[in-house]
This record gives structure tokens, sequence and C-alpha cells, in this order.
């Protein structure tokens, strides 16, 4: 019986340990913000891109990115339709997303220099939302085609997590 009692003493003072949030830990083990970060980061690389936009459900379908203009920047244009020539839209679908890029491997955080916009159209009036909160990443540039990832957020009913594959159009 003693034996029990010194054993369960001793487990409940090894669990109190491991749970004590201590900033100077510098053990292997420890996960940092940066960590979390990383892993969350990893997680919106693992599908293909979707979300809503204007409460509407969206799913990548094709994409195009511009020429880089004078200041080096490209713009990326994602639709959540078949379009059959992306570098000559013949219509360009009921809900876009657009941000400005440079055309090369990178990570942007999202924020009032670096945006992402959410458009989408209710007949012939365009619904425009500036998206300030998220990570676009550039994974690689490569025969032709820009690989990335975003996660971009709005509210509740504007928000889209995955890769995509896009066209450089010259």
């Amino acid at each position: 019986m003693k034996l029990n009692l010194i054993v369960g003493l001793l487990l409940l003072g090894l669990v109190a340990c491991n749970g004590s949030s201590d900033d100077n830990d510098s053990s292997p083990n420890k996960t940092t913000k940066k960590d979390a970060a990383s892993e969350a980061t990893e997680a919106f690389e693992r599908q293909n891109l979707a979300g809503e936009i204007d409460g509407q459900a969206w799913t990548f379908i094709s994409g195009r990115v511009s020429t880089a203009d004078e200041e080096g920047k490209s713009y990326l244009t994602l639709w959540d339709a078949n379009i059959e020539n992306p570098c000559e839209p013949a219509e360009i679908g009921m809900r876009t997303v657009v941000a400005k890029i440079e055309l090369a491997p990178g990570r942007i955080e999202l924020g009032e220099e670096s945006s992402v916009m959410l458009t989408s159209f209710e007949g012939e009036i365009p619904s425009t939302k500036k998206v300030k909160n998220g990570v676009l990443k550039i994974s690689r540039v490569a025969d032709g085609q820009v690989y990335g990832a975003l996660r971009a957020k709005y509210d509740e009913t504007n928000y889209l997590i995955g890769t995509f594959q896009a066209s450089v159009c010259e």
C-alpha cells in the first residue's frame, strides 16, 4: 500500500514538472511559436486551395501570373472556373483572387503593404475584400508555372487555404 502511494506521488510529481511553462527551457522537445507557425504553414500546403468568397464555396481550378511590371511585381490571378487559356481568358468566372507578387520563391506575410484581393460579382456589381491576414508562399517557379500556397482570411465567409499552380503569361 505504501509502495503504491509513493509510486503515485512520484508519477504526479513527474506530470506536474512536465506541464510547467518555463520560458528559459532550451530542451529540444520544447515547441516554440515559430515551430507552431511552421507546422501551420505545412498544413496549408497539403491541400488544394479552397474556401469561401462571400459565403460561396470556392475551389481553385486555374490561374495565371502576368509578366513583371516596372517595379518587378507580377499579378497572380486565381479562378474557381476552368479557364481554357488563362493567359487570354474569354471570361473570368464569378469569383477571383488577385495578389501582387514577385515572380520568385518567397514567403509574404499579408498586411497593409501586401494583401490579397477577393472579388465576387453579383450580376455586374463587383464586391472586393482586401485580405491582410495570412501568408502567401511562392514555392517554385519552373517551366512556365508558378507553384505556391495561400492561407488568407478576411472573415468567416471569406477565407482560402491550400496550394495552387498558375501559368506564367508573357
